[in-house]
């Protein structure tokens, strides 16, 4: 009569169930491999908004830049949405074009980026009753060839440009911050590209 004596953690068969500890092993690599991906998902959306975000930097200044530099080669353009109450409109548009091009190149550098912001926030303020005029007088808007309808679409864009500056003031925002500039930007583009 023979005796099978199994050891513990081995099969019938006389072979090690290495089953628990495949399983342990497994389970270890498996909850490992998830907090990887959790920490490389976080740089990497990390990273991407930090790329994004210099990306909306370089075009914002280029465009600000353009339209500023438009101010000096059009300057009637931008004298047929000045309202009536400005006496010196030729200056009050190379003003706001010097403004425009100071903020523009500003926003380039981190050391000036957010004195580069503030004052395109400034701007975008002072130049706000412009759009308001050229939606309440008939005169603006047939100068520049557009509806009331248009001239009414143009007015809310001067939020999201505001919020985009701000967001490029500093370098931390909170995230609402963040995702909402992201998510402004690419219609502000097609504004700017339509003025």
């Amino acid at each position: 009569m023979t005796h099978n004596h199994l050891v513990p953690g081995s099969s019938p068969g006389g072979t090690t169930n290495k089953t628990p500890l495949l399983r342990g092993f497994f389970t270890f690599f498996a909850l490992h491999t998830f907090i990887l991906f959790i920490r490389i998902m976080k740089i990497f959306c990390n990273s991407f908004f930090e790329n994004y975000k210099l990306i909306t930097i370089l075009v914002m200044s280029l465009m600000y830049v353009f339209v500023g530099v438009k101010h000096f080669t059009d300057p009637n353009y931008f004298i047929n949405i000045t309202p009536p109450q400005i006496q010196h409109k030729l200056f009050a548009v190379y003003f706001t074009g010097v403004l425009e091009i100071l903020g523009g190149l500003l926003i380039l550098s981190k050391k000036t980026r957010k004195s580069g912001a503030y004052t395109l926030i400034l701007l975008l303020i002072i130049v706000f009753p412009a759009n308001i005029y050229l939606y309440l007088s008939e005169i603006p808007q047939e100068l520049l060839g557009i509806s009331k309808t248009q001239a009414l679409t143009r007015m809310p864009f001067q939020a999201p440009l505001i919020l985009l500056a701000y967001w490029h003031s500093k370098e931390n925002h909170p995230k609402w911050v963040a995702y909402l500039s992201s998510l402004a930007f690419p219609p502000t583009i097609i504004y700017f590209l339509s003025i």
